[in-house]
């Protein structure tokens, strides 16, 4: 596959490449892992501003690793569909996840990853950032710690919520995606449920219903308050107290 060929996924704007404050590619260049010069030279090959308006596709199943790029804002799931057209939810990616990750093994993109909002990417193309990664150690250190905390939340949960009954896989959920709003400086109580909740089960590994009954629960304990897709998390103790109850 050619350079232009990969590099068309990441066509910005003519403004795209100023206009980005709040990159999370970017502060990749910013963390001090990187001298100056090698921060500026990262800092260049970044193409900003891919917009993916929701329920469009950022990569498909099946397709050629292109480019790794980082959520700026939105956000993403990424879902396999079985043979007997099951879906299975592998993911929530949103403001500073690694999109591509996938496909590193073999070079082919093994899921789906649909915007479930509008959603911002900065990228850049993959045969680059190999190259880059070479030239820069600390840049490759870098990326392989992003992948791994990334790699090992994802199992933490996953283990977790394996040998969890239906209501406590909810709370688990929620938690979890409450402290990733609490590390990109969103509060930790008060946020707003992007997805549905039938992407929710097909996450949990739980009937629609399920979800809709354990939310509920919850909210009768008053362990969290909804409002549509708005959640509160009002007691952390009270929400297991009342799924183990």
């Amino acid at each position: 596959m050619g350079t232009a060929a990969i590099a068309v996924r990441f066509r910005p704007s003519s403004s795209s490449r100023i206009d980005c404050p709040n990159c999370a590619l970017s502060e990749w260049a910013l963390s001090g892992f990187l001298a100056p010069a090698e921060a500026s030279y990262f800092s260049k090959q970044i193409v900003h501003g891919r917009t993916v308006k929701r329920h469009d596709y950022v990569h498909r199943s099946g397709t050629a690793l292109a480019s790794l790029s980082v959520v700026n804002s939105g956000f993403l799931k990424s879902c396999l569909i079985a043979r007997n057209g099951n879906v299975q939810v592998t993911g929530f990616p949103m403001r500073g996840d690694i999109i591509g990750l996938d496909a590193l093994g073999i070079g082919v993109h093994q899921c789906d990853t649909i915007a479930i909002q509008d959603t911002r990417l900065c990228g850049i193309n993959y045969l680059y950032f190999e190259q880059l990664a070479h030239d820069i150690p600390a840049l490759q250190h870098l990326f392989h710690q992003k992948m791994g905390a990334e790699i090992a939340r994802s199992h933490e949960l996953m283990a977790s919520i394996g040998v969890m009954q239906a209501d406590e896989r909810i709370v688990q959920f929620l938690l979890d995606l409450s402290e990733r709003f609490a590390a990109i400086g969103c509060s930790k109580v008060r946020f707003r449920l992007p997805m549905q909740r039938q992407e929710i089960s097909e996450y949990l590994g739980l009937k629609l219903e399920t979800v809709c009954r354990s939310l509920s629960r919850l909210q009768e304990a008053d362990a969290i308050a909804i409002d549509g897709k708005d959640i509160e998390i009002k007691n952390v103790r009270r929400m297991w107290q009342a799924v183990q109850a």
